[in-house]
């Protein structure tokens, strides 16, 4: 996922696992993270990756660092501001489109409304979910609260 709002590259400690990567190659992070719901975690560490992005002709390769973070996700990473800027890429959200510039001319890569729309659809059932666990968990109802508990 591409994500202008992010300030840092983010990969989930699934997908990482499943890249085989060794643990001893994080390094500290110290810094914790907080993301727009205002949650704080923290990271398991750092990682500097090698990343292509684009088909050939039009690819570029590039060491991305990401922060390693265990969370469960609906996607395997986030690309933020460092990675969009570290390639200069140019994002159109209406377009699903990403440009960017390689030796053999302007790269494009293509968003698939498809895919994004089961993405959506994946992280909103999630939170529904969990938000209902919540609930049963503290014992909250939908009740409406006696009139008489305010006088």
């Amino acid at each position: 996922m591409i994500d202008t709002g992010s300030s840092v590259n983010v990969l989930y400690i699934d997908v990482f696992q499943e890249l085989m990567l060794d643990p001893m190659e994080l390094t500290p992070f110290g810094t914790p993270l907080s993301g727009f719901t205002g949650d704080t975690i923290h990271p398991e560490g750092k990682i500097a990756l090698l990343v292509e992005i684009g088909s050939h002709p039009q690819v570029v390769k590039t060491a991305i660092e990401f922060i390693a973070v265990n969370l469960q996700c609906v996607h395997n990473a986030i690309l933020g501001r460092p990675a969009i800027v570290s390639i200069g890429r140019i994002i159109s959200m209406p377009h699903l489109c990403m440009k960017y510039p390689t030796l053999e001319g302007v790269g494009i890569v293509r968003g698939d409304i498809r895919s994004a729309r089961k993405c959506y659809r994946k992280a909103v059932d999630r939170k529904e979910a969990w938000n209902s666990q919540v609930s049963l968990r503290l014992g909250l109802s939908n009740r409406k609260p006696s009139a008489s508990r305010y006088r």
